[in-house]
């Protein structure tokens, strides 16, 4: 008697006896690298070391210039290895699988992972620098709280000392958490085409933040829904007056993490990668803030209505300084993209060095045995992936540099006043969009091209290059289009060949 057919989803009663010690997690604890292929090895343990071991320059100074010093190269492992002790959802594979809401979500234990890491060191007095914030990125430390490096940098070059104090050392301290209010629903690059306004009120000399359109929503604002406190850019007004963008500092939610009131925050729900990551969006109406929370270090608000500058006199470009915030964030991004193209490309290289495909002997008839080749034995892989390799090296290197401009202007590192020659701006900024576009661009195009390299494998989200592709990619987009920031460079290359012709500097 032939036997019958299951039905296809008979199996489905197998789940009632699912048993969670035998998750693929489980079932590979026994695995162990060794030289030979065994139920929990793939024999595979020697490859890499004989790898390196063909390397034709010292691995250390070569980790020394990457870095920019070996200053940098202690404060890096210092950060990066911060992180090793941590156990948790969020520093292995299970992350993959958090749901993004609720008190064990990802977004709640990236944040409470982040202020882990960061309190110890905080508490002893230490200050991460502007700098520092590519090395917590290679630690895997930025992705539960971005807003941390633009709310802090914010602060500290818009406050006077007074106000510096007031709120950057709770900020530090993750005592308030911050989020930068700058773009909106209908302007992004055009800083001066944002709608929300701050109209100062002599009776109660409070400033009313207003965002009275649909398109003047603040929209897109990383750890806006995890925030208590904002910068928010809006149009200062005066007595019917308007004096341009300034920032203010705006408490979103109180002691209870409730929203103030007049205060609307939401998150704008699950994104492409880093769904760790809360994206959110501010609408406001008639929120009052105290007059001292316009930051203050280049103008202020009297009492009684009177709007005074405080460089008058200073170096010419002073104004331009507001924007360093932006341009400060373009070369992070930049930054960012050299680290992740890295990863990306390590991911694969390492693969290809271990994957086999092809024998060596093509002889018919040969032991499934034989040797085989390496598939980074293969010209056409070596061009796919060094490539890569090769331009996250060149993106970082570009970095140190233009890290090291960018510091020469503010006068030196955590600097925030316009030291340098107020004549470089327009070239720092040029070069910023610039760079910032090509290589935010160039790296997500290569990390993709990285996960394809590695087959099937690439696809998984435990390879980390399958995460890594959708998590970066955001950052083509971030601080300026890839196409704007481009023609923003274009324009003044185009405008300084025009003067080169008519014999100018």
């Amino acid at each position: 008697v032939r036997p019958q057919p299951s039905h296809p989803l008979s199996a489905l009663g197998a789940m009632a006896g699912y048993d969670p010690e035998r998750e693929p997690a489980q079932l590979l604890q026994g695995i162990k690298p060794s030289d030979q292929a065994t139920w929990f090895s793939g024999g595979t343990a020697h490859i890499l070391p004989a790898e390196r071991a063909q390397a034709s320059f010292d691995v250390e100074k070569m980790i020394t210039c990457v870095d920019g010093g070996k200053k940098n190269t202690m404060k890096r492992r210092f950060i990066v290895d911060s992180t090793e002790d941590f156990t948790g959802p969020v520093v292995d594979a299970r992350k993959y699988d958090l749901d993004r809401d609720g008190m064990e979500g990802s977004i709640a234990e990236a944040l409470d992972h982040f202020i882990k890491i960061h309190r110890p060191h905080v508490e002893r007095g230490y200050v991460p620098e502007e700098h520092e914030m590519l090395f917590m990125n290679l630690g895997g430390m930025m992705g539960g709280y971005p807003g941390y490096g633009l709310f802090c940098s914010t602060l500290l070059g818009q406050c006077d000392p007074e106000q510096i104090m007031w709120w950057l050392p709770k900020a530090i301290m993750c005592q308030i958490t911050g989020c930068y209010a700058q773009t909106e629903l209908g302007h992004g690059s055009n800083v001066r085409g944002l709608e929300t306004t701050a109209t100062y009120d002599k009776e109660t000399q409070t400033f009313i933040l207003e965002t009275p359109t649909l398109t003047s929503m603040k929209y897109w604002p990383s750890s806006m829904v995890s925030a208590t406190h904002a910068v928010v850019y809006a149009q200062l007004i005066i007595e019917g007056k308007e004096y341009g963008v300034h920032v203010f500092m705006v408490q979103l939610r109180d002691e209870a993490f409730r929203p103030m009131p007049g205060v609307e925050v939401g998150d704008l729900g699950s994104k492409v990668g880093e769904q760790c990551i809360d994206i959110g969006y501010l609408r406001m109406k008639q929120v009052r803030v105290p007059r001292n929370c316009m930051l203050a270090k280049r103008q202020r608000v009297s009492k009684d209505g009177k709007y005074k500058k405080l460089n008058e006199g200073a170096k010419e470009g002073g104004d331009k300084m507001a924007y360093l915030t932006m341009m400060g964030a373009r070369v992070t991004l930049m930054g960012s993209a050299a680290s992740c193209l890295a990863k990306a490309s390590t991911v694969a290289v390492r693969y290809a060095a271990v994957r086999k495909q092809g024998f060596k002997d093509t002889t018919p008839g040969i032991s499934h045995r034989s040797e085989e080749f390496s598939i980074l034995d293969y010209k056409m892989t070596q061009y796919r992936l060094l490539k890569q390799l090769s331009f996250a090296f060149a993106s970082r290197f570009t970095y140190n540099w233009l890290t090291e401009r960018m510091n020469a202007l503010k006068g030196g590192l955590g600097g925030t006043e316009l030291l340098g020659d107020a004549s470089d701006l327009p070239e720092m900024h040029a070069s910023s969009a610039g760079l910032k576009g090509l290589c935010c661009e160039r790296a997500s195009l290569g990390i993709e091209d990285c996960r394809k390299a590695c087959g099937g494998a690439g696809y998984l989200l435990t390879s980390g290059v399958a995460a890594l592709e959708a998590d970066f990619k955001w950052r083509a987009t971030a601080e300026g289009d890839t196409v704007v920031m481009l023609l923003q460079t274009a324009r003044y290359l185009i405008k300084s060949a025009a003067a080169a012709r008519k014999g100018e500097e």
